[in-house]
């Protein structure tokens, strides 16, 4: 689990999905007077470089939104001082990132600087070898993400014709009405679970930013529907919402930031609970028993194919790491993470 203790800002820069990775970095910080970039290989110390940095601005009275890398819920892709207006993100696949307004905005810093290149020309083949399993590897799982989805999209179909879709919008629409109108609508990607190397991670940001906990009770696979009706809704209300979606890409959490609720799959404490089983017409269900319980275990079949795949990539990718520390200076990089934070506060 990411270091998140006592901290309500964190999340994920983006997700492993059916339709590839997919980055929210730009939405992140489309509106930062300030982007540092970071460039290097895995191991050149770019996740820790970002978490002293954000400890240090933090004892300094600046708090930090860390966003962490979906593959490695280790590891940190990205930090925001939101009240400087700053960013300091991982620049390298594949996170790609092309500089809008380079110097005026963004600014490269180049950990490879502070690297011996002719320690790890040295072990070029194991590189190579490395990083084209690696890739070899994601391939894979973003093949059996998309069958997953395939199969999914079965699924929600047959359940779809088994429910009562206008009883669950009506009380979706019940439930927005309650919370009142915003300020305008308003959607944000703040993503809080990933499926990766430390297998499927969620983090408890919603449930810590809410003061009221909503509970969507799903046994069979409708919480997708009454994600998206909330979301309807919340529009025509005009309400913020943060949403995260699931490696399938659909809903899986909202919070309305403005009323401080939070709706989850999952949560320590309920105020509300929202029961689907209420949505299903129980005799169509029981004709469609034996197809949904297949599609299921086909789902399950492929999930426990991504997580293997996974397996082999945090291997990999330790490996990787294990041939790029050696050659880095790390006093070096200590005294431009230093530089950097410096020129950070020069800003304010």
């Amino acid at each position: 689990m990411p270091n998140c203790e006592n901290r309500e800002n964190c999340f994920f820069i983006g997700a492993n999905t059916a339709g590839g990775f997919v980055s929210h970095i730009r939405e992140i910080v489309c509106a930062m007077r300030k982007v540092y970039i970071l460039k290097g290989g895995p191991g050149t110390g770019k996740s820790t470089f970002m978490r002293r940095l954000a400890e240090d601005m933090e004892a300094l009275g600046y708090p930090a939104e860390r966003y962490y890398c979906s593959s490695d819920s280790l590891s940190l892709d990205g930090i925001v001082f939101r009240d400087l207006g700053v960013a300091v993100v991982d620049g390298t696949p594949p996170h790609v990132w092309e500089a809008s307004c380079p110097g005026a905005v963004e600014e490269l810093i180049d950990l490879g600087a502070y690297w011996n290149s002719r320690m790890l020309a040295e072990r070029v083949s194991e590189i190579r070898a490395h990083n084209e399993e690696k890739a070899s590897l994601f391939s894979g799982v973003y093949k059996y993400l998309s069958v997953g989805k395939v199969l999914h999209s079965e699924r929600q179909a047959i359940l779809l014709r088994c429910s009562d879709a206008d009883k669950a919008d009506r009380a979706a629409e019940r439930l927005i009405r309650r919370l009142g109108g915003g300020a305008g609508f308003s959607l944000m990607n703040r993503q809080i679970t990933s499926i990766g190397m430390q297998g499927r991670t969620v983090l408890p940001t919603y449930e810590r930013a809410a003061t009221e906990h909503w509970v969507i009770s799903d046994h069979r696979g409708l919480a997708g529907m009454m994600f998206e009706n909330l979301l309807r809704y919340a529009e025509k209300s005009g309400l913020a919402v943060w949403i995260s979606r699931d490696p399938m890409q659909e809903i899986e959490a909202l919070f309305f930031p403005e009323k401080g609720v939070s709706v989850t799959l999952n949560a320590e404490t309920a105020d509300r609970v929202i029961n689907t089983e209420r949505f299903l017409c129980r005799e169509a269900l029981a004709l469609e028993r034996a197809r949904l319980r297949f599609l299921t275990r086909l789902e399950k079949e492929l999930f426990l194919r991504v997580e293997e795949a996974f397996s082999e990539i945090k291997r990999c990718h330790f490996a990787l790491e294990g041939l790029y520390y050696p050659a880095m200076d790390f006093d070096r990089v200590a005294k431009r993470r230093t530089e950097l934070l410096h020129t950070i506060l020069a800003l304010r």
